[in-house]
Formats: C-alpha cells, sequence, structure tokens
C-alpha cells in the first residue's frame, strides 16, 4: 500500500533509424493474435511480442552527460546504437517453428525466424568488419589529405595512395554486400537479414512479414548503413533481473540513453508489487479497461481499478507523475473522506473525520500534560489550541529533519555524519517522544503503519523520517487548510489565488514546501500496473516473462568476460553488466560470486508482509454504509506493534473511488493486515521469496491462517456475509534494523562495482516514489565528472575513448557523452571533453 501510493525524433538518431509508432493501451487494444502470444509467452518464458512497425533503437541527445558505471574503451562506447540481446531465441524448443544452427543446413525458406548468433561471434564479426571500414576511410583521408596539402599534383606518392584508397573501398564494398546482401539474404542460412534488424536497417517484423520487400538494394546505401553503424560503436547488452517498478523504469531509462536492456522476470507478467485487479462496477466481474477511439478517454468509471499492491501517491510523487504525464495515462483522482476508528471516537464500532481524529488526538494529549499549551494560547477555543500544537511540532519536526538529514534533492538521503547517526539510533515512536513531538505521534503512527512500513514503536527512526518528508507534511497542512475553508464558505479553495495563499501561509508556520497542494493523496484510475504495462509496451522493452535463473555468475576475475546467466532449461545468457532489481536478500540463491561486502549487507536485511484481501461483505457501519460512506478507513488503534498483526487495520472502497457508486448492500472492497512477524502467524508467510505468478490468482501457497483471521476481524466488526475472492500477502518493505542503517549508503558505494547496479525495494525504501526517485538519482551520480574524482570512479563515471570515432561526423559525436567535436585542425576529430 504506497500512500504517498513517446517518441518525437531524435535529431542524434541517424536518419535510417526508424522511429517507435504510435501506440495503444497494452490491455485496450489487445487483437486475439496479441492475447495468444502472450499466452505463448507466460507459458514458454518469451519474451513480450513488440508492436509497431519498427524497433526505434533512441540515443541520447548532444546534451545527454550520462556515462554508465560500467563503460568500457576497449568494449563499446556508451550511448551507442544498442543492439537487442543477442543471447535468446524468439523460438522455443518445443516450438514446431524453431530451428537450431546445427538444423541450419535443413532450413526450410517457408519459415523465416532467425537464430540469433553469440555475443563473442557478433564481435569477432564487426570487429573485423570494423578493421576494413575504418582502414579504407582512414586511407581515404589520406589519398584526399595528398591530393590538396603534400604533394604537388601527379606525383607517383599521391596517385599510388588514391589508386589504393579507391581500390580498397571498392573491395570493402564489394565484401560486405557479398556477406550481408549475399549471404545473410539466403534462405538457407540461419542469420537470414539478422545484422540488417540488429542494426536498425529493418525491423524484426518487417523480415518475420517477408524481409525481401523491406531490404535495402543499393550496395552503397547498405554499405552507409554499415559504416554508420560500426563508427558508431557497438552498444552494450545489458540484464535487468526483475519487471518490477525499478526494473522497468531503469530499463527504460538505459534504453533511452542507447544500451540494450533485456529484462528477465520470473513471473508471468510485470508490474511486481503494482498488481492491479479490474472488476465491472455491475457486475462486480473482472473487467477490461478499453479506451474510446475517438476520445482516447478509458472507461475507468465502468470497469474500476483495485490496487492490490501500489496504491497512493502524495503530494511529492513528482517523478511518477512525469511517467503518467509522458506515458498520457488518465489523471490520478483523490478519494474524498476517511472513517477513522480509534481509541478516541465514541466506541470501537464509531468512526471520525480524519481532522476530528488529528483534533481529538492533540486535546487528549494537551489534557494529560504530554503536550505542553504555551500560556499565550486562549484555553477557551480549541481550534487554536490545536493549530498552535499542530504547527508547532511539525515545524520542529522539519527543522529537526533538515538538521540531521540535510537538503534531500532525490529521496534518499546523504549518509548522516555520526553524531546525527547517533541522534537516530532509535525508533521512530523514541524519536517522536525525546524531540517532544507528541501532538503529531497519533497522525504519524498511521501514516507510517498504514502504507506497510513497520510500527512506530520499532521501525528505526531514519525509515520514520525518510518516509514523513517535510513536504508531506507541509502537504497535509495545506489540505487540511482547504478543507477547513470550504467547510466554512461553503466553496471550492481549489484555485490559482487560494493555492498560492495557503501555500505561503503554510511555508510561514510550518517551514519547507510541499508545493502547491490541493488534495494530498491520490490514486490511479488506471491502475499502477498500467504504468509499467505501458513502458514496456510504449518503449518496445526487451521482456522475458516467466523465466527461472539457476545460476548468475559475473566471471568477477576476468573485467572483459561476460556476465553470464544460466536458466533452469539450461539456456545460457551472456550479458555485458547485471542490474538486480528482486529482493537482495535472496540473491545468493542465484548469484554465486557475490563479494564479502555484498553478502554482509544482504544478510542484515529484513522484511515484513502486507496481506491485501479483495472480498465482498455487506456494507460496514460508519465507514461504506449511508450514514459516513467514506471511501477509504483506518484503525489506529490496530498499528501499534506486534501485537496487532494480522488485524484488519485499514479498508477501502475502490468503486465508491473511482466509480462514485454508494450502494448499502453488497460492496466489493480491498482489505489490509500487515504482519511484523509474518512466520509466527502463518507458515505459508516465512518464506520471503515469494511472488504472485498471475494478477488473478495470487501466491502459489495459499495462507490459510491469514483469511481466517480476516473473517474473524469482520465479525468482531458487525461486518456480514464475508467472501475472500483472492488475497495477496505480500512480502514486504526490505529494510535493515536500526544497528546496520549505515548498510544503506554501504550498498549506495559498491553501485557500479563487480559488473553490478543493485537496485530496487531493497536498495532504497519500499515505495514506487523511492524506487523511481533512486534510479534517477543513480544516474544523476554517473552524469557528474569532477578533478577529484579517484581513479576508480573516474572510470566508472566515464574516461570513453571519443577517438575511437576518430573522423566521424559531427552528429554521430556529440550524441556521446563526453565527447565534443574538435574541428580547429584539419581534419575535424572527435575527442574526449
Amino acid at each position: 500500500m504506497d500512500d504517498s501510493p513517446s517518441g518525437d525524433y531524435d535529431p542524434g538518431q541517424p536518419s535510417w533509424a526508424s522511429q517507435p509508432s504510435e501506440t495503444t493501451s497494452l490491455i485496450s487494444t489487445r487483437n486475439e493474435q496479441t492475447k495468444q502470444e502472450l499466452e505463448k509467452a507466460k507459458r514458454g518464458g518469451h519474451r513480450v511480442p513488440k508492436k509497431g512497425s519498427s524497433r526505434s533503437k533512441a540515443k541520447p541527445s548532444s546534451t545527454s552527460a550520462f556515462t554508465a558505471p560500467w563503460a568500457a574503451p576497449d568494449l563499446s562506447v556508451p550511448g551507442g546504437s544498442a543492439p537487442p540481446s543477442p543471447s535468446n531465441s524468439y523460438l522455443s524448443d518445443d516450438d514446431p517453428d524453431y530451428i537450431s544452427e546445427s538444423d541450419a543446413s535443413q532450413y526450410s525458406p517457408s519459415h523465416d525466424p532467425y537464430v540469433r548468433p553469440s555475443r563473442t561471434t557478433l564481435h569477432k564479426l564487426f570487429l573485423t568488419l570494423q578493421v576494413l571500414t575504418t582502414t579504407s576511410c582512414l586511407l581515404l583521408l589520406a589519398g584526399i589529405s595528398s591530393a590538396l596539402f603534400y604533394s604537388p599534383p601527379g606525383t607517383a606518392v599521391q596517385l599510388a595512395i588514391r589508386a589504393y584508397s579507391f581500390v580498397f573501398i571498392v573491395l570493402a564494398v564489394l565484401a560486405e554486400w557479398n556477406i550481408f546482401g549475399g549471404r545473410f539474404l539466403s534462405a538457407n542460412w540461419p542469420l537470414k537479414g539478422f545484422f540488417l534488424a540488429y542494426m536498425g536497417v529493418v525491423s524484426e517484423e518487417e523480415l518475420n512479414d517477408g524481409a525481401d520487400a523491406h531490404l535495402p538494394t543499393d550496395s552503397l546505401m547498405l554499405f552507409f548503413h554499415i559504416v554508420n553503424y560500426v563508427l558508431i560503436g557497438l552498444g552494450l547488452v545489458i540484464g535487468v533481473v526483475g519487471a518490477g517498478p525499478a526494473g522497468v523504469h531503469f530499463a527504460a531509462q538505459l534504453q533511452d540513453l542507447g544500451y540494450a536492456p533485456t529484462i528477465l522476470e520470473r513471473s508471468s507478467r510485470v508490474g511486481g508489487k503494482s498488481l492491479t485487479l479490474y472488476r465491472d462496477i455491475d457486475t462486480d466481474l473482472p473487467c477490461e479497461q478499453v479506451k474510446d477511439e475517438r476520445t482516447g478517454v478509458a472507461n475507468t468509471e465502468k470497469c474500476i481499478a483495485h490496487e492490490m499492491g501500489t496504491c497512493f501517491l502524495h503530494n511529492g510523487y513528482e517523478p511518477v507523475r512525469d511517467i503518467m504525464e509522458k506515458y498520457k495515462l488518465t489523471p490520478e483522482v483523490s478519494p474524498e473522506g476517511r472513517a477513522m476508528f480509534s481509541e478516541y471516537a465514541s466506541d470501537s464500532l464509531h468512526s471520525q473525520e480524519m481532522g476530528d481524529f488529528i483534533t481529538s488526538s492533540i486535546l487528549a494529549a494537551v489534557a494529560d500534560g504530554t503536550v505542553k499549551k504555551p500560556w499565550w494560547v486562549p484555553s477557551f477555543s480549541d481550534t487554536l489550541v490545536v493549530m498552535n500544537a499542530l504547527t508547532s511540532a511539525i515545524d520542529k519536526y522539519n527543522k529537526l529533519h533538515k538538521v540531521l538529514l540535510g537538503s534531500v534533492e532525490y529521496s534518499m538521503p546523504d549518509r548522516p555524519s555520526p553524531s546525527s547517526l547517533e541522534r537516530l539510533d532509535m525508533t521512530f515512536g523514541e524519536f517522536l517522544e525525546q524531540n517532544e513531538l507528541q501532538a503529531i505521534a497519533p497522525f504519524l503512527s498511521f501514516a507510517h503503519a498504514a502504507q506497510g512500513y513497520g510500527y512506530v514503536a520499532s521501525i528505526p527512526a531514519l525509515y520514520g523520517l525518510w518516509w514523513v518528508s517535510p513536504e508531506l507534511l507541509n502537504g497535509y497542512v495545506q489540505m487540511s487548510m482547504h478543507q477547513s475553508i470550504e467547510e466554512i464558505t461553503h466553496m471550492s479553495s481549489d484555485n490559482w489565488f487560494m493555492k498560492q495563499l495557503i501555500r505561503q501561509v503554510t511555508r510561514m508556520f510550518v517551514g519547507a514546501d510541499g508545493g502547491d497542494v490541493y488534495r494530498t493523496t491520490t490514486m490511479l484510475p488506471e491502475g499502477y500496473n498500467k504504468i509499467w504495462e505501458t513502458i514496456v509496451e510504449v518503449e518496445q522493452l526487451d521482456v522475458r516473462l516467466s523465466v527461472d535463473i539457476a545460476a548468475i555468475d559475473r566471471n568477477l576475475g576476468d573485467s572483459s568476460a561476460p556476465v553470464t546467466i544460466t536458466l533452469s532449461d539450461g539456456e545460457l545468457l551472456e550479458f555485458d553488466y547485471l542490474v538486480y532489481t528482486a529482493a537482495h536478500a535472496h540473491a545468493h540463491k542465484i548469484v554465486g560470486d557475490l563479494t564479502s561486502e555484498e553478502t554482509r549487507i544482504f544478510e542484515k536485511l529484513q522484511s515484513y508482509v502486507l496481506s491485501t484481501t479483495i472480498y465482498s461483505s455487506n456494507a460496514v457501519k460508519h465507514y461504506s454504509n449511508e450514514d459516513t460512506h467514506a471511501p477509504i478507513m483506518y484503525n489506529v488503534g490496530k498499528m501499534q506493534g506486534v501485537a496487532n498483526d494480522g488485524q484488519w487495520y485499514a479498508d477501502r472502497n475502490d468503486m465508491q473511488v473511482f466509480g462514485g457508486l454508494k450502494n448499502n448492500g453488497m460492496q466489493i472492497r480491498v482489505g489490509y493486515q500487515f504482519f511484523e512477524d509474518p512466520c509466527a502467524a502463518d507458515e505459508a508467510l516465512c518464506d520471503s521469496d515469494r511472488v504472485p505468478d498471475t494478477r488473478e490468482c495470487g501466491f502459489p501457497e495459499v495462507a490459510t491462517k491469514v483469511q481466517e483471521q480476516f473473517v474473524e476481524e469482520m465479525a468482531a466488526q458487525q461486518v456480514k456475509h464475508v467472501q475472500i475472492m483472492q488475497q495477496y500477502p505480500f512480502p514486504y518493505f526490505h529494510h535493515f534494523g536500526k544497528e546496520d542503517i549505515g548498510n544503506i549508503w554501504d550498498l549506495w558505494e559498491l553501485q557500479g562495482k563487480s559488473k553490478t547496479l543493485w537496485l530496487g525495494a531493497s536498495a532504497s525504501f519500499e515505495s514506487v516514489h523511492d524506487v523511481v526517485s533512486y534510479n534517477l538519482q543513480l544516474l544523476d551520480r554517473f552524469s557528474k565528472t569532477s578533478s577529484d574524482t579517484s581513479e576508480a570512479e573516474g572510470l566508472l563515471k566515464g574516461q570513453v575513448n571519443c577517438d575511437r570515432l576518430g573522423p566521424a561526423s559531427e552528429r554521430q559525436c556529440v550524441a556521446l557523452p563526453y565527447c565534443q567535436w574538435d574541428d580547429s585542425d584539419y581534419p575535424p576529430k572527435c575527442r574526449h571533453v
């Protein structure tokens, strides 16, 4: 529960590279053939089929300064055209259309699929080709230079150079045309047309649809394609383990920079803990959201998204909103109203509005002396007492946050000083108490625990400060002021003037800046899962589903050796670099060469379980029935400590959030349970290395005791006719204990070493906002250079051999990071910045 939770023409891209075609929703426009292909991919571990007329090989713009940590001058030039993974076949060995290299001589012309050669073979072929083309180009330049500058016309030396250069280029053209235009067009050769698709001359779909109609017939034009590709350089092939938000987002970023990521996912779906179910508002049956062909608007009010994992956004989720805007997803909506069950309500069966809950908790703390009231605040006004206590506590919290963690540019703070770490060596609850922040403690206890990030009584203080940021608290205050004004005036304050006024007033009272906030918490009508599916589709990412990895060997003893990934069926994949986004605590099961430092860090990781249940029942009194009709419920008393494990502490009515349905009969809702000690609750929860294989079917092993406890909780709240449809007990919030909190930054310092980047929730924080921000922060880290970087760091940050391009074009040069075009001499050259 994440409470917070296409492609213009690129001038840096060769003119012959196709641009991505406009695509629509993965869910909304599937034809029958694509459904069959997806089912085939789920069964056989094949990649997600690509749509569109071509595969666009995006290259960085001339302003790009990124150089990946895996940059190696002797292997490739970062930013170059990235080839697809050379290790995978489009067909499995049990497919009737599959053909192996050993059977190539018997290959039937009636079939067109091609077998990918090994990475080593590709490198040998292209290195040989590079020698030929580079030598011919240099000889041609030598001949031109001698004709213009060095020898008088007609000298024997000049004529010999010119003649030799001309003959060499003719021979190179003929040789390359023979290779690419002759043998590669032979239907009896298994690599038919592969390199043409490999370079982007034609698309893989065009090859399969009938390559001969699309192949260039002009040998000189084909030679131009080859030279252009070789001069740019081979892109690195990156293996990404995990197709959750971190893996999909980072793979898209890599592809934008010109690299070739291949995502390996063990389940049959993308999205990880972003898992959205869809139910028809009229029939309660599974449905599919579709977009109107004329307006492009999805039917989100009829086919309702039910989030089983990632759920909310808050006012700090700008990176996620940037993704939504880029891919033109349906704008977010704000669920209005909360039903708060707590000790401050009249009894356990009655709820309060959020504002009343906060007011009651503060007044109770003032009454028992926990919160001190200044002498100048009048006692006759509860409103002034509460406002003073609330704003004073938030202002103090924000100042402490700044002192201890400094200015946080992304979401992960820099490593605190030793003195700050000492002040943070406690639980979040202890931190609030020691710093006399009891006025906001009840609010923060549910704001943190409700999202599955642990009880404040046990979670390390750092994680509490990480999640509850000053901008988040600033946003809550702004939202409260908007709601108070609207309640008094009976008019909407959702306009520019009121937003600016409230924003400035809030900054004056509590510090920080949360932006223009009208409502803090919002949700996605198309569901979080739609984000990652759309990225995969639009960017045509290379994703292989249902992949069972048996072993990963990074060959750390040989810097030039590939990272090899062996699948359980014996298939061997080779990559230049590894990006690991799955749970780090279980990396040792498949990564056989973990370093001692990696092992030390990953052994200290802990995790919880957040269980979500989609169910039907009658309306809940003082929550979803006619006397309240709140779309979301929290029970604060069930979020205090491990004694509350498994209790029904939160609930959400998505039919009301997105469809406006306020019926008093049977309802479909999503309920929440949290487990700090999951193994004690149910043996099915002991293994934290679990994923739901499909969207609808849930986890392979049913947690029976968890379901029984859920039904018992319903009965205690007088909820009747409960029918569980599906339950998802996610292993959740991988984190370090307070004694090991420094491992967060120890892992950050390991990034880029041992041919590996370690990403995902294990590296940062469970929320989508944090894993996306961590990706961006890491990309930003490797885009910066300074004069005082160490030798190792300097290598990581891109000592690119720009001279490798030699007398290439200016466009090719400036498309590469850390390269600039130098035309001060003749011939002009591409040089390192």
